[in-house]
């Protein structure tokens, strides 16, 4: 596993997989990036199988930088939004957020389906409620009728919530 559109990347490993995934065109191939922008590249030269499914991950709208080396959340939007292929977006781990401009992004990215998960690897994140995410799920599944895939890690954000509302 391997962001393999990441900057760091030649065109020409890139290029190599893409060409020896074109001779299974039955496949469906799931592509995943932090840097969605490069698609464009391939996607102009005919190198991307034509039933891929191209996602990215989004954590917040607000600016991360210095959290992550990554592409600015909102480069990552405007690549993803722009796409004309089948795409999902990955919100892990999930940040806090503003609710109207973060749903919006995501509806307007049009997303086949949107995976949501909590900070696993214990860094101290500053998160969203339990509540405030499930105000956002229920509002893509509404609104803009996105299948949403909450990872288990969710669990502990859950439990949090209950603790806070039910103190010991």
């Amino acid at each position: 596993m391997n962001d393999l559109f990441a900057s760091d990347v030649g065109d020409g490993v890139i290029m190599r997989v893409l060409e020896h995934c074109l001779k299974f065109p039955k496949n469906v191939y799931v592509f995943q990036t932090k840097n969605p922008e490069r698609y464009d590249t391939f996607i102009r030269r005919n190198l991307i199988p034509g039933g891929s499914i191209l996602g990215t991950t989004i954590e917040t709208n607000r600016d991360m930088s210095g959290v992550s080396k990554a592409p600015s959340a909102i480069e990552r939007y405007k690549a993803m939004k722009a796409l004309k292929f089948r795409k999902f977006v990955t919100v892990e781990p999930i940040l806090q957020f503003d609710f109207k401009e973060f749903s919006t992004w995501l509806g307007e990215i049009k997303p086949e389906f949107l995976n949501i998960g909590a900070d696993s690897k214990g860094n101290n994140l500053v998160e969203p409620t339990y509540s405030e995410i499930v105000k956002l799920t229920d509002t893509l599944r509404k609104k803009y009728g996105i299948k949403i895939i909450e990872k288990h890690n969710m669990q502990r954000l859950i439990d949090k919530e209950k603790n806070n509302a039910n103190p010991t």
